[in-house]
């Protein structure tokens, strides 16, 4: 298997505000009422530095994200490789999904806003559309790739066509992910997190069996 690119490199002010904006939303800051003067602030660099390489502060909000989820798939892609069979790779998957829901890591925060759940500003909401083209989600795709391709040579899977594959398996992570954004309100009988990760297994399993 080859090894996923490195993330693509940026001035030092620059990820000195990508840090600022995680920091702040790890204090649960609220992300429509964060200013371009309270990320620079943070960061220690002048509010016009700001202007010099972003057109606006969704924009910084926006990359700041996908920066860090970045930086976590680079993570969790060497702790899956390291698995050895699929069922172990898309656990470990599933519980660094998991791990993000429960400490508010920017990847749930994506996921968050994807689904809707999350209210974000028009002008968040457009460059939020722009993220399919990033780098961050062909790090995603290509982790997803190297998974399946396991089960495939462990015979778990039937091989399809890639964009099915993919489609497929993001159709057990959104659901996984919908259990744990609404897994708060639940009471009484909730389903748990290992309850749900093996029915979602299984249920990847079985859309490759046909």
């Amino acid at each position: 298997m080859t090894k996923i690119k490195e993330m693509q490199e940026f001035p030092e002010k620059v990820i000195k505000m990508f840090e600022a904006v995680c920091e702040m939303l790890s204090e649960n800051a609220d992300i429509n009422n964060m200013k371009v003067a309270d990320i620079t602030n943070r960061a220690g660099i002048g509010k016009g530095t700001a202007y010099e390489y972003f057109a606006s502060k969704e924009e910084i909000i926006t990359k700041a994200l996908l920066y860090d989820t970045t930086k976590q798939f680079l993570y969790v892609s060497e702790v899956i490789r390291e698995c050895k069979t699929f069922r172990e790779k898309v656990m470990a998957g599933f519980d660094w999904i998991a791990d993000n829901f429960k400490e508010c890591k920017t990847f749930a925060q994506l996921v968050k806003i994807g689904m809707g759940t999350y209210d974000v500003s028009h002008a968040l909401q457009d460059e939020f559309a722009k993220i399919h083209t990033s780098d961050g989600c062909d790090v995603a795709l290509r982790v997803v790739d190297e998974m399946m391709q396991c089960g495939i040579e462990e015979g778990l899977l039937k091989p399809k066509n890639q964009n099915l594959m993919r489609m497929e398996f993001c159709s057990q992570v959104l659901m996984f992910a919908m259990f744990l954004t609404d897994r708060q309100r639940q009471s009484g009988d909730a389903l748990q997190v290992e309850e749900v990760k093996n029915f979602a297994y299984e249920a990847l399993v079985k859309m490759f069996q046909n």
